[in-house]
Order: structure tokens, then C-alpha cells, then sequence
């Protein structure tokens, strides 16, 4: 079996808009270890999310390959699961329903949906809210939903989209220590995607820095912090004001960087 489960080999990425190109992402070649926690960071419109597209199988890169798991990434990656900023939650279902759902999907039994279903919402602590529909859940209560919903079905590959960006700081403190439990529990391999260098360090094994449009990776630092971590105390834990200043240096000289002109390219007629 490969060392790594997902790796990004020579990716060019390029928009068209208005007949113009943009180049989105420029050579890019990345490889995330199998049973790790990656977290990238990079100025806004950089093409991080993009990156997760490509390994989701819902955008194709303009040249190099994407694979996941051995394999190059031709079509939706059914295999991952995805974790966006939104949740997603479908409205007309309960929050049973919307846990079991991808395990209907997959034609489980309505015995082991029940039960695999159940034991994820103890897990969160949602016990007590099954039949309620997602209007019904506060934010951090929908996230968690969102999240055990792609837990549930147990893909070794997880996505995850600035999952707690919108949520208020308490709340996303205790979203990051239950999702460290969590991947404590079964070491998938986590691409996490964030703005907040903080999160990034506290929850990773390694942390990506990208450049600003056209992305690029502008380097990639190991965090060598023990587990398990407690996010609520994380700035007090050894080697973590190392980790998070070799990622600052790196990401403040990109936002002091002067501003490049876009990469864009007239299409004639």
C-alpha cells in the first residue's frame, strides 16, 4: 500500500471567464500521507478549495493528475468523504434521517443504519434531537450533524472545507477537540482546509502554505506536537509558538508580498 492517500502531480489549473483565462493554480505537487491530519492555508482565492474539488472529482485540472488511494481521480470520487463550509443538511429530513442517509444510499439494512446512525449522534452528543429537523439545530449543532453524517459511512479519505469558519469561537474550539477525538478514533486521512493559522497548527500533522493567485505551494511544515492535544490550551503546549511562527513567517510574507497582476489570457475570436 502507498504511503500517501491522496497526491497532486504537475497541476495547472485554468478558468475561462468573459473570453479571458485566469490561471487558478500553477504547478502544483503535493503529497498528503496516508492516516494524517493536512491542513492548507493561503490568501483568499488562492485555489485551496479548488485543490479539494480535484480530489473530489468535481473539477479536472487543466493538465497534471489528481489520485486518491493509487488511483487517478477521473470522475466523482465517490470513496472521499466531504465536509463543505455549509452543512448541507437536507431540511425536509430529521436528523436521523439525514445521518442515515448516506448508508441507505450504500443499501445498509434499516437495522444497522438505525444502529450505526445512533451510536455517531451519542458520539456528538445530539442524543435527544433525532427527530428534530436541521432549522430546528443551532449552527454548531447542524455542523456537528454535517460532520458525523460523512463519518458515518467510514471513507478512509475526508474533505473538509473551512468546516468552522462561521461559527463563534467557544463553539469552534469544541468542534476542533471533537474532531480530534474523532480521528483519534480511527486515523482516516484528513485534507482540511482553513484560513485560521491557530487551527491549522492545533489540529495537524502537517500544515500547507500557499501562494496567492495563481496558487502555489509556498511551503509545507511539519507540526511536531504530541497527541493527544487539547485545543483549549494549545498556545501553552510545547513546540507550538515554534510551529505556529515558522507557518506565520511563511504566510505573512506572502500577505506583505506585493499584490501580482493576474494571470490572464486573451481568447481570439
Amino acid at each position: 500500500m502507498q504511503e500517501h492517500a491522496i497526491r497532486f502531480e504537475n497541476i495547472n489549473m485554468t478558468f475561462r471567464a468573459k473570453r479571458k483565462e485566469v490561471a487558478a493554480l500553477r504547478d502544483i505537487s503535493l503529497e498528503v500521507g496516508r492516516h494524517t491530519f493536512t491542513s492548507i492555508v493561503g490568501p483568499s482565492g488562492c485555489g485551496k478549495s479548488t485543490l479539494l474539488s480535484l480530489c473530489a472529482g468535481l473539477k479536472f485540472p487543466s493538465s497534471g493528475r489528481t489520485y486518491c488511494d493509487g488511483q487517478a481521480v477521473e470522475a466523482v470520487n465517490t470513496d472521499i468523504g466531504f465536509v463543505t463550509q455549509d452543512s448541507n443538511l437536507f431540511p425536509w429530513m430529521t436528523l436521523r434521517e439525514n445521518v442515515e442517509f448516506p448508508l441507505r444510499v450504500r443499501g445498509l439494512p434499516a437495522r444497522d443504519r438505525r444502529a450505526r446512525a445512533q451510536s455517531q449522534i451519542d458520539m456528538v452528543g445530539l442524543s435527544g434531537f433525532e427527530d428534530h429537523y436541521p432549522h430546528q439545530l443551532s449552527g454548531g449543532m447542524q455542523k456537528r450533524a454535517s460532520i458525523i453524517r460523512t463519518l458515518v459511512y467510514e471513507p478512509d479519505v475526508i474533505l473538509m472545507d473551512e468546516p468552522f469558519g462561521a461559527l463563534d469561537a467557544q463553539t469552534k474550539m469544541v468542534l476542533q477537540d471533537e474532531l480530534l477525538r474523532m480521528w483519534s478514533a480511527r486515523k482516516q486521512t484528513i485534507l482540511f482546509v482553513t484560513h485560521d493559522l491557530t487551527e491549522a497548527v492545533a489540529l495537524s500533522d502537517q500544515v500547507v502554505v500557499m501562494s496567492g493567485r495563481p496558487g502555489q505551494i509556498k511551503g509545507v511544515f511539519d507540526v511536531n506536537l504530541q497527541r493527544p492535544r487539547d485545543v483549549f490550551q494549545i498556545h501553552g503546549q510545547e513546540g507550538f509558538a515554534r510551529s505556529y511562527q515558522q507557518v506565520w513567517d511563511c504566510f505573512r510574507s506572502e500577505l506583505l508580498a506585493p499584490e501580482a497582476p493576474a494571470s490572464v489570457t486573451e481568447i481570439s475570436a
